[in-house]
């Protein structure tokens, strides 16, 4: 087989490329708003690595975005939970916006149905995911300033617990609290889909029976294969495809495997431990791109996607699979909740 844009041992051939660049590509979550933030990062330009802590966060700008057939991509709201969290948070808010004006090639995507009609013209879709509702500081009302501006999912906790919910990493083995249920009421109403990364095990099914919604857990990996605090077991896996949804498989070594070092075949590992469990319905792309987490063999940035096609092509996926994979799950979801 003819192979193209050969990168080591995880060249891409013609074929994978072609299937790739011609898929409906998502990327459920990127914290690249972070970057630009901490380091004056524009994502407008292709940007070589000269930052600072570039192998952290040097993963996601639109020239790359385009190499790497990215059709859809979630950008994650992220604030410290000691910080002014409104703040920080509206204004990552009014930064997405200023990109999307300031570019040729984003437009806001808020909806599956905008989505696939931003694809079609050529252009890659955006729309935002807060990670962890810190910034509503406990109040319901905070929502719709944020839903009005481009916020498509929310997750419950992050490395902190929240007034809705306790994190993963929290000795606290209690479920939702009295706002987080209001609070999941509002999202079903509004059409603010329910993002299951970071929450604790209790919380993960109080959340699936409150919510009258799909959910998703937007990126994790999986406890069968990692025994990483945040990964999610079968029970959690036949959970979230019970409800329609989908689970975004993350790209750290050290939450696929344990490893400082690890190849992009490992996340493949965990696309079909989703795939034996529930089916191939429920697999999802969720990279955690520029959240401070570097990157395994064959994957050096977000161009790089067309390498996970072919490492799907590789172990027999079909082309109707790798195109679920690649975005039509998480376009289901969307559509059913977002319009």
């Amino acid at each position: 087989m003819e192979r193209v844009n050969a990168r080591a041992k995880y060249d891409v051939s013609e074929e994978a490329g072609k299937l790739h660049h011609s898929s409906f590509v998502v990327d459920l979550h990127a914290d690249t708003l972070l970057a630009d933030r901490l380091f004056r990062y524009d994502m407008l330009e292709r940007h070589q690595p000269r930052i600072p802590l570039s192998p952290f966060f040097n993963h996601v700008d639109v020239p790359r975005m385009k190499d790497g057939g990215v059709s859809l991509q979630a950008f994650g709201i992220v604030t410290n939970y000691w910080a002014a969290k409104r703040w920080t948070a509206e204004r990552k808010v009014r930064r997405m916006d200023e990109i999307i004006r300031k570019s040729s090639d984003l437009e806001w995507a808020l909806s599956g149905t905008e989505a696939e009609a931003v694809w079609k013209r050529g252009k890659i879709g955006a729309f935002l995911g807060m990670e962890g509702v810190h910034p509503l500081g406990g109040r319901v009302e905070g929502l719709g300033w944020f839903y009005e501006r481009g916020l498509r999912y929310a997750s419950l906790t992050h490395f902190n617990s929240t007034e809705a919910a306790y994190s993963s990493v929290s000795p606290v083995n209690k479920g939702l609290t009295a706002f987080g249920r209001e609070l999941i009421g509002a999202m079903d109403e509004k059409g603010v889909i329910v993002d299951l990364a970071h929450i604790n095990r209790a919380g993960f099914f109080e959340a699936i029976e409150c919510s009258r919604n799909p959910v998703i857990v937007s990126h994790t990996t999986i406890g069968s294969l990692s025994r990483h605090p945040r990964a999610i077991d079968d029970e959690q896996i036949k959970a979230v495809a019970g409800k329609g949804g989908v689970i975004g498989i993350m790209f750290s070594p050290l939450f696929l495997s344990k490893r400082i070092i690890e190849g992009a075949e490992r996340i493949v590992d965990h696309i079909d431990r989703v795939k034996e469990v529930s089916g191939i319905d429920y697999a999802a792309l969720g990279s955690d791109f520029d959240g401070f987490i570097h990157l395994p063999r064959g994957l050096k940035d977000i161009s790089d996607l067309p390498v996970l096609t072919q490492l799907m092509l590789d172990r027999g996926y079909s082309e109707e699979e790798i195109k679920k994979v690649l975005g039509l799950n998480f376009l289901r979801v969307y559509k059913q909740i977002c319009g």
